[in-house]
């Protein structure tokens, strides 16, 4: 009866989601086909041979954090069905992973709708033998068709707030335990902490383990680090990343910026000091440590070497990479910095211009227009401001610049990535910024970041305790492809024994 109900009230507020995600791609760009045959379940490509692995990776983020885990699936012969949400997750995915797609080993395709025909005719039609739901979406449809067609259902690296644990009870208070039974038809959680365990199971999953975050599992592009700390060795400024802005964040550090060049008798130690909750780095402290990942061997993550400390010079202004989250405000942040008086360049302008680091001598900020070169920004950064915490919108992934060993600030809301702050502050690689009533969170970013660079001693510490950091967590890639292996012998030899 609640499946039912849910879905009657998915049909009739489906028009408002379906105008939602119009405006978004209008805003946005990106070939969202949101009325394409696809995601109604019905396709034009039949699927020949072998069931595949199917692995959803709704956007960006979960499609970086799945690379190792697909490269693994891919490394021991298995077809992979890849699906996604967003135009921007399918992007990556399709650059990640071209020459597989080009081979027909990988197809990517979207995840239908949640709605009863369409995901029954999705099922239908890939008959995958293994469903790998990455980090999230749990959809009622979707489990519940997945159960009627017998393909067991695998909720990996899996992270669950308590702010996402109180959006499912009140999903069932309002359709009684429609969450509970969707968590609880999942065959098998491999949650990222204890705590996301823990929270799991209190809403219904049953079997879960803990396996870590595949984020840590870090595939870095070795070719856009090297171009990255090539670009920034040229330029002999200090470079400071603002990096996945979200909304309201970009007018913020705009802001920040002009308020550090329009008052430079402001030390930044003035807006700094009692800005993070601690600091490891200059302000020692006993902190409990977490224990290292078990032994094993991580799958496909690459530890760059340690870069040589750069020149920080005392007289050149740093350089800012403004780097917004998603496309649509690419052009919102150019007006603020056009109206700011500001000058800049597009990353688009220069990027293919061989010179463009010594033609930015008069540039203070350098709009980073395009997507997918995050790891050219880090690589060719001194400091990383990891954005979307400085605006309640629960934060951004800080690991891959740590991996990358460039030291981090991150504001105060990151809620959705809380583990990972604190266990890189603890570390010493990170600090958080505190809330303030009195003194704005990204201009004590921008001081801090500013401070910072006068001690390239211990800059460059900071980045040597992030890639220590990140190098004890590995291993989720390797954990999780073993709890397959097991799960799949273990219901191979069930299915026997019921023959």
């Amino acid at each position: 009866m609640a499946q039912q109900a849910y879905t009657l009230l998915l049909r009739l507020l489906s028009p408002l989601i379906w105008g939602w995600m119009y405006w978004r791609a209008r805003r946005a760009g990106g070939d969202w086909q949101i009325f394409s045959a696809d995601r109604f379940g019905s396709y034009a490509l039949p699927w020949d041979g072998e069931a595949p692995v199917w692995v959803h990776a709704v956007s960006l983020g979960e499609t970086r954090a799945a690379q190792s885990l697909i490269v693994s699936l891919l490394s021991r012969g298995d077809r992979v069905l890849l699906t996604h949400t967003t135009p921007t997750g399918r992007a990556e995915g399709a650059k990640l992973f071209a020459a597989e797609i080009a081979t027909g080993q990988l197809r990517q395709q979207w995840l239908p709708y949640d709605f009863p025909g369409a995901t029954r005719r999705f099922f239908k039609h890939y008959r995958p033998r293994l469903g790998i739901l990455i980090e999230r979406e749990v959809w009622p449809n979707l489990l519940d068709q997945a159960q009627a067609a017998d393909v067991p259902m695998i909720l990996a690296s899996a992270r669950f707030s308590e702010r996402a644990q109180g959006h499912v009870r009140r999903i069932d208070q309002l359709f009684l335990s429609l969450m509970r039974d969707t968590y609880a038809s999942i065959d098998l959680v491999l949650a990222q902490t204890e705590d996301d365990a823990r929270r799991l199971f209190e809403v219904g999953a049953s079997n879960v383990q803990i396996v870590g975050n595949l984020k840590f599992d870090v595939v870095l592009p070795i070719v856009a680090v090297d171009a990255g700390r090539a670009w920034r060795e040229r330029l002999t400024r200090p470079v400071i990343s603002i990096a996945s802005t979200r909304e309201g964040e970009d007018a913020m550090f705009v802001s920040a910026i002009k308020h550090q060049l329009t008052h430079p008798e402001v030390m930044p130690e003035d807006l700094s000091a009692h800005a993070v909750h601690f600091d490891p780095i200059l302000t020692p402290m006993p902190v409990a440590q977490a224990e290292p990942a078990a032994a094993v061997s991580p799958a496909m993550s690459v530890t760059p070497p340690a870069p040589a400390p750069y020149p920080l010079p005392a007289s050149p202004p740093p350089l800012f990479f403004l780097i917004p989250r998603h496309p649509q405000r690419f052009d919102e942040a150019a007006a603020l910095l056009e109206q700011s008086g500001i000058r800049y360049v597009r990353w688009s302008d220069i990027r293919h211009n061989t010179h463009a680091d010594r033609e930015l001598s008069d540039v203070r900020v350098v709009l980073g227009d395009t997507l997918g070169e995050m790891p050219f920004f880090y690589a060719a950064s001194d400091v990383a401001i990891v954005a979307g915490s400085f605006a309640p919108h629960g934060g951004q992934n800080l690991i891959e610049a740590c991996a990358m060993g460039t030291p981090v600030i991150v504001g105060p809301f990151a809620r959705n990535f809380a583990d990972a702050v604190q266990g890189a502050v603890a570390a010493g690689a990170a600090i958080q910024i505190q809330r303030s009533e009195l003194v704005d969170p990204a201009l004590r970013a921008v001081a801090t970041a500013l401070s910072w660079l006068k001690e390239p001693e211990a800059l460059s510490e900071r980045g040597r305790l992030g890639r220590e950091w990140v190098g004890l967590h590995t291993g989720a890639t390797a954990r999780i492809v073993q709890h397959l292996n097991d799960f799949e012998v273990a219901r191979d030899q069930a299915l026997q024994r019921l023959r």
